[in-house]
């Protein structure tokens, strides 16, 4: 078992069920490390090493993912890695190397455009919201913030925008066209506390191109909520950029 850093109680409850099935327990942040080197708008760089083993360490890894929770991502990748080698699987560190440098994550702090910045990201809970607000702080400093927000029904949209909305100088709320999208009316009054300028779009673009109409290009406009809400944004900024739309699987089409 592999495991990311985890809440006391949930790393308990890990725990507690590999000592139980005799499973052996590798840990990231305690028996593999990450060290952070340097970052920028296009990825990150970072020194992955084994305590058990100070000879099993990855100098300068190579990522193109935004956000410091993405380091600790890499690090399990490397540490899962590390566990199947020694069990014959024939990974190289080359190929680990080249995993990590050519990732992709679509809708997770994807950089759709700089001048403004368009972000998009499938933050759904208020732990995630959280992780978004410190990226984007992280990446981008103090530049001035709009959110765009949607949310489905039965989300922690309270939690969400309490970790997004001191971030932020305005708010535009929208929804996707899923079925369980909560209407801006009701996301409204979730974020009745806020001072700041709110408004409200009938659809993901129509918010997308108020946004946009209404931001320096030194300004960071982030799309946010819902994967549905991201998926529509990303369609709506191809659309716009006049730029073809991504092949759906066949399977999806068939449903």
């Amino acid at each position: 078992m592999v495991s990311a850093p985890q809440r006391p109680e949930a790393m308990g409850e890990i725990r507690e069920i590999c000592e139980a099935r005799g499973a052996m327990l590798r840990v990231v942040g305690e028996d593999w490390v990450w060290e952070e080197r340097e970052f920028d708008l296009d990825g990150q760089s970072l020194t992955v090493t084994s305590r058990l083993d100070p000879g099993q360490t990855y100098p300068n890894l190579q990522i193109p993912l935004l956000g410091e929770h993405q380091m600790v991502n890499a690090a399990t990748a490397v540490a899962i890695s590390e566990l199947l080698r020694a069990q014959g699987l024939p990974v190289s560190d080359e190929a680990i190397r080249a995993g990590l440098r050519s990732v992709e994550w679509p809708g997770r702090m994807e950089l759709l455009a700089r001048a403004p910045a368009v972000l998009v990201d499938g933050a759904h809970n208020g732990d995630s919201a959280g992780q978004l607000a410190r990226s984007i702080r992280r990446h981008f400093g103090a530049r001035p913030l709009t959110v765009v927000f949607g949310a489905s029904a039965g989300k922690d949209v309270p939690g969400m925008l309490d970790a997004l909305l001191p971030e932020a100088r305005r708010l535009i709320l929208t929804r996707s066209r899923n079925e369980r999208a909560l209407d801006p009316r009701e996301l409204r009054e979730a974020a009745a506390g806020w001072a700041g300028p709110t408004e409200a779009a009938g659809s993901v673009e129509e918010a997308l191109r108020s946004a946009l109409e209404e931001s320096a290009p030194d300004e960071i406009i982030c799309v946010t909520g819902s994967l549905f809400l991201v998926t529509e944004a990303r369609e709506a900024w191809l659309r716009m950029a006049g730029q073809p739309l991504p092949e759906l699987d066949p399977q999806i089409e068939a449903g």
